[in-house]
């Protein structure tokens, strides 16, 4: 699903973090060592690695209308430099604020993190799928006109998605689940039939493209729409491997028919006192076709835990231990977010907590 070409201006301000460490450019480097602490959370330490920013990436995307998609990246540096021990890196793809928040952090541990600029919001309109739409396009810039000063530095055939609320609904998208129209109308024209309480204010925001059918369609456009067995096709891409979606909802848009074509490595959690949000992440999990899903509980976490210091030192701790599993290919890591692991962390549950 290749979307676009690179356009015209690129503003590249690099941010680093000096290191007295020195480096050979010439030939390939192992990667930096990394000595897990022995903690509760030894994940959440930084990484071996210094990280440098490059803070906007201009693209177009001409087969949308000229959408305009602006990213930022961290990536481990050396001197104001790719450090080019270890790499090329895994790709993870977030929102810019889940990137600002975690970029650095990830990038300590060998990843090169981008941040989609101006999807900061994540109204039921359009934007349901331009913005995973910018993921896909953004995936297939960098794999074929990556920045002069990293190429050979990304590796774009192991990705990994990490999304909280909004950007865990588009992490949702790039699963390979696929919409259900007919079960998404049917919920809006009857929206008694939901087995989730929603409040009213919610329904008439899920809703929204149901009042604008004819137009939402055409956004999507045939391409999108016209899929076997009245299901939409997957917005996703074959390098995608492994997600994160954090408190997001779209189990209206999906289904289980929708839900069952998923087929990542996915880690879905949510906070128990997010009420519906939490009701519906798991229903979502549940429905997910993919053979390697996990859910953890927050325990008396409302939505706004990210925003909490705890909590973010538990999802780095799940992050790195996941993606490093299933992007790395370190299967020593898989002990970390493991039921018997996550079952000792204060504050987390593994699965449904009552």
């Amino acid at each position: 699903m290749k979307k676009g070409q690179l356009l015209i201006s690129i503003l590249i301000v690099l941010g680093s973090i000096n290191s007295a460490c020195a480096t050979n450019a010439s030939g390939p480097r192992p990667p930096l060592a990394f000595e897990i602490p022995d903690t509760e959370l030894p994940l959440s330490a930084n990484g071996p690695y210094e990280y440098s920013k490059i803070y906007k990436l201009d693209y177009i995307d001409p087969q949308r209308d000229n959408r305009e998609v602006s990213i930022s990246i961290y990536y481990p540096s050396i001197d104001d430099q790719p450090d080019k021990r270890g790499a090329p890196f895994p790709l993870i793809i977030n929102d810019h604020k889940m990137a600002n928040k975690f970029g650095p952090h990830l990038a300590s541990h060998g990843f090169v993190v981008v941040g989609i600029k101006r999807i900061d919001t994540g109204p039921w309109d359009e934007s349901l799928i331009n913005q995973p739409l910018d993921y896909v396009f953004v995936l297939n810039q960098l794999a074929e006109n990556p920045p002069e000063d990293l190429k050979g530095i990304i590796d774009t055939n192991h990705v990994g998605v990490w999304g909280y609320s909004f950007g865990g609904r588009n992490s949702l998208f790039l699963t390979g689940a696929r919409v259900d129209p007919n079960y998404y109308l049917n919920l809006c024209k009857n929206p008694e039939n939901s087995e989730i309480d929603y409040e009213e204010s919610t329904i008439k925001s899920m809703c929204g493209p149901y009042e604008n059918w004819d137009e939402f369609i055409q956004t999507a456009g045939q391409e999108l729409v016209e899929g076997e067995d009245g299901l939409w096709n997957p917005i996703t891409d074959q390098r995608i491997l492994a997600l994160i979606p954090m408190s997001g909802k779209g189990e209206w848009l999906f289904g289980q028919k929708g839900l069952a074509a998923a087929d990542k490595a996915i880690m879905i959690t949510a906070g128990t006192n997010e009420g519906t949000r939490y009701e519906e992440g798991y229903r979502i999990f549940e429905e997910l076709g993919s053979s390697r899903k996990l859910f953890i509980s927050f325990i008396e976490q409302g939505h706004m835990m990210i925003n909490s210091q705890r909590p973010n030192d538990q999802m780095s701790h799940l992050a790195i231990a996941f993606f490093s599993y299933y992007l790395k290919g370190k299967e020593e890591y898989s002990q970390y977010f493991s039921e018997d692991y996550v079952s000792q962390i204060e504050g987390l549950a593994w699965g449904w907590y009552e």
